[in-house]
């Protein structure tokens, strides 16, 4: 699957459309910025399936949900 925003990866979710994410991780301190997850009144279960630093600081990870 292609990358996508904030927004279009929240209403993925919300419509239980995702079975794997992967994320990317760099530590920036900006001070403020948009919530990836949004507040929901369910919760769905997620297994870390793979973790992999790139260089000195960035992780990439893929979660599958279970």
């Amino acid at each position: 699957m292609p990358s996508c925003s904030a927004a279009g990866a929240q209403g993925l979710l919300a419509h239980d459309l995702v079975d794997e994410i992967h994320l990317m991780a760099s530590p920036v301190v900006l001070g403020h910025g948009r919530t990836l997850w949004a507040r929901t009144p369910d919760k769905t279960a997620w297994t870390l399936t793979e973790a992999t630093v790139y260089g000195d600081s960035t992780l990439v990870t893929i979660y599958e949900r279970r």
